[in-house]
């Protein structure tokens, strides 16, 4: 199944393979007028992949990438603090086998978790390290199940220490949905199945809220189409039976969940509305239900890759890529407790190509915005501001 973000980037800008991946944005603040530093090289050549990082909320940021080292490809990681140089890298994984799609999580007391896909010999498996506060690396385990393979690892921290990992596992007969956690930095729990079998699932997403609720999202072939799917586990426990988010009827993907500090969870994804795609929206307040999903997205242009931020008053911003090949714009909306979406406005200039946006938030509520802009011959990093009550730079 090909996500949107792979549909939108081919069309827009041939074999750009460019993406700006945020981690998790712990409480680093946005200043009024920021300052960027220069740029600093932290790694040799990457092998593949999109780099991750995370930051906690003393200001440490940990990045994650995969390398080609002698004969191997692992993942390496540096840190950086405040205003300091970035660390000398360091190999998380181990030689041997090859590895990728890595990710990294932080929680607030400064355990940074990593996950990633890596053979064994037999299957393909996914395998986890932590870090504290810049630390060494731990020993990597295998955290998802034996006797098939698994792809497309997840993973979020809480603010507690909570880490939840989901990915994908083929066991022969389905594509599954699967998750683990670890506690503190603690042995993993045995892996679970979350989706239902009978109907592959893709691209499973994962958010954990400051009370330990764990929301997984993914895409589900029901028979006829694509369809979101959810489901929610308190501190560990039994995953509770996925429900529909989107509507039966026409394909849905590129699903994102977000939550906040006081357990509002947000879901959005695109679907194909009969002429266009269109930007839908669920929210659920702790493990209470989903509500019936809205579009946020006006009709009239494909809309896709939406991404979202949650901050402490629930104020939810949702950002995404709307036009077709010629012009495509970054716009946003906001909602404020679960009240109406505001009409979306356009971050960008309409004369052009705007792609791959991710927006962040700080604790205060400040938002930043940022989104490649160029064509094949020429891309740009572009960004914009909106602080608390403001407007957006």
């Amino acid at each position: 199944m090909r996500t949107h973000r792979t549909v939108l980037a081919a069309g827009a800008a041939g074999a750009i393979a460019v993406v700006i991946t945020l981690g998790s944005i712990g409480s680093a603040a946005i200043a009024a007028a920021p300052t960027w530093t220069t740029p600093a090289d932290i790694s040799h050549e990457v092998h593949k992949g999109v780099p991750q990082v995370a930051i906690d909320p003393t200001g440490l940021a940990t990045s994650v990438w995969v390398n080609r080292k002698n004969s191997d490809v692992l993942v390496q990681s540096s840190t950086y603090q405040n205003a300091g140089p970035w660390s000398t890298p360091v190999d998380v994984s181990l030689p041997g086998h090859d590895a990728s799609d890595v990710q990294v999580a932080v929680s607030d007391t400064g355990l940074a978790t990593a996950i990633w896909k890596r053979g064994n010999g037999v299957d393909t498996v996914i395998q986890s390290s932590t870090s504290q506060s810049g630390g060494p690396w731990s020993l990597p385990v295998e955290i998802s199940s034996a006797g098939g393979n698994a792809q497309e690892p997840r993973v979020f921290a809480s603010a507690s220490g909570l880490a939840t990992a989901v990915w994908l596992f083929d066991d022969g007969a389905d594509l599954l949905v699967q998750s683990s956690y670890s506690l503190g930095g603690a042995a993993w729990a045995q892996a679970r199945t979350v989706s239902l079998a009978g109907g592959n699932a893709d691209t499973p997403e994962i958010t954990v809220s400051a009370t330990g609720l764990a929301t997984a999202i993914w895409s589900r072939w029901d028979g006829l189409n694509w369809i979101i799917q959810a489901s929610t586990s308190q501190s560990g426990g039994a995953w509770a039976l996925p429900a529909d988010l989107s509507l039966p009827g026409e394909d849905a993907s590129g699903q994102q969940v977000a939550s906040s500090p006081t357990g509002l969870v947000l879901a959005v994804w695109q679907r194909f509305d009969g002429a266009n795609l269109r930007i839908q929206a669920s929210s659920a307040r702790g493990a209470g239900g989903f509500t019936p999903p809205e579009d946020i997205s006006l009709p009239g242009a494909d809309a896709g890759d939406a991404q979202i931020a949650i901050d402490a008053s629930d104020l939810v911003t949702a950002v995404w890529e709307r036009g077709n090949d010629a012009i495509r714009n970054v716009q946003a909306s906001r909602r404020q407790n679960g009240g109406p979406w505001a009409t979306p406005i356009d971050l960008t200039q309409v004369d052009g190509l705007a792609f791959f946006p991710e927006v962040v938030v700080d604790l205060a509520g400040n938002v930043t915005a940022t989104w490649l802009r160029g064509d094949v011959e020429s891309v740009i990093v572009q960004a914009s501001s909106l602080a608390k009550g403001g407007a957006w730079s």
